[in-house]
């Protein structure tokens, strides 16, 4: 019988977030996470969004409840073929086309629209997926250093006087930035709206939340260091710790594998990544099979190398590294065990 490893994410993220009108009548902020169950995670991975409604349009608090809540229901609405960018992507232009058409409505384009920003980023595998437009962020704290990962859209018309350049809804074709990071076991993210990084220096970020064991109330220190230095706006964190990672996607490993020179020929008494080959079992216009031996353990295996006569074809490369990816994940007396070495 052939037995597959089961569809499950190592994936686990803690989560802690804090979000306040402030000095303001009514909170137009919003934060909003998912964590899907395991095959969820697997396919999709985990996302999390704030959204800050710009305040001096009519539909603001909705446009920032929209920018949240319907990109977390819709990304995970989208097929599992699709890749993260991609997902992110349609959502978000279907998004801003409804938000667009909500503030240019009845009248509403007078009063500004339904305006906000928007930044989520989704954590899948290894790799974090930033999306981003205004002025909202998104940091990685590694080893007590802060990176801003995120670049804010707004411009200075006047000494103290900063407007938003771009923000959801506020025009049909918006441009929003896309990235892609890895993390670590232990990396923490932090989303916040300017009503808290505005006031905050990225030393007081750090110092903040390396004196709370709890990202709930690290969030909610976040916040409070704000306000106590004089913030007037809606004040929002998320903080989100990675808590272990999962082994690299057959997506990420194929464009790690793409960047790696093809091995050339080989042939008994050659040495290859520690290994030497002893006999060559298999060799074809596509393919290459090898027995080789670890001079160090005396242990032996099987390498199959790719043709160097395909080194400029994507589609062989893509199809190769797939056999590795389907061989750790297939398990059968007649098959050979694909080996993890270091």
């Amino acid at each position: 019988m052939i037995t597959t490893a089961p569809i499950e994410s190592a994936l686990k993220v803690s989560v802690g977030q804090c979000s306040r009108a402030g000095l303001k009548q009514q909170n137009e902020d919003c934060v909003g996470v998912e964590v899907p169950d395991a095959v969820s995670s697997y396919t999709k991975g985990i996302a999390a969004v704030v959204a800050d409604g710009v305040s001096a349009a009519s539909g603001g608090q909705m446009a920032a409840r929209m920018c949240v809540r319907s990109f977390i229901f819709d990304y995970y609405s989208t097929p599992d073929s699709w890749s993260v960018k991609t997902s992110g992507q349609r959502v978000l232009n279907a998004l801003n086309r409804w938000l667009y058409s909500q503030g240019h409505s009845e009248g509403l384009a007078k009063e500004k629209g339904y305006l906000s920003t928007h930044s989520s980023i989704v954590l899948a595998s290894n790799t974090a997926h930033i999306f981003h437009i205004g002025d909202s962020r998104v940091y990685r704290l590694r080893d007590e250093k802060l990176e801003l990962l995120t670049n804010d859209h707004n411009t200075q018309v006047a000494r103290g006087v900063v407007y938003l350049s771009r923000a959801m809804g506020l025009n049909l074709n918006p441009k929003v930035d896309y990235r892609e990071v890895g993390f670590e076991q232990g990396d923490v993210f932090v989303l916040t709206t300017d009503g808290v990084h505005g006031w905050l220096r990225d030393s007081e970020i750090v110092q903040v939340l390396g004196g709370h064991d709890s990202l709930d109330s690290g969030a909610e220190a976040l916040v409070e260091k704000a306000l106590l230095k004089g913030s007037d706006d809606n004040l929002t964190a998320m903080v989100l710790r990675v808590d272990s990672v999962p082994e690299a996607s057959q997506e990420e490993m194929q464009r790690f594998l793409r960047e790696r020179p093809f091995p050339p020929l080989l042939y008994p008494g050659m040495k290859i990544d520690g290994l030497e080959v002893e006999q060559i079992l298999f060799e074809s216009a596509r393919s290459q099979v090898y027995r080789v031996v670890d001079p160090l353990s005396g242990e032996c295996f099987a390498m199959k190398t790719p043709s160097p006569n395909f080194q400029d074809d994507p589609a062989y490369i893509d199809r190769f590294i797939a056999e590795e990816w389907i061989g750790r994940r297939v398990d059968h007396r007649n098959l050979i065990s694909v080996v993890e070495r270091s």
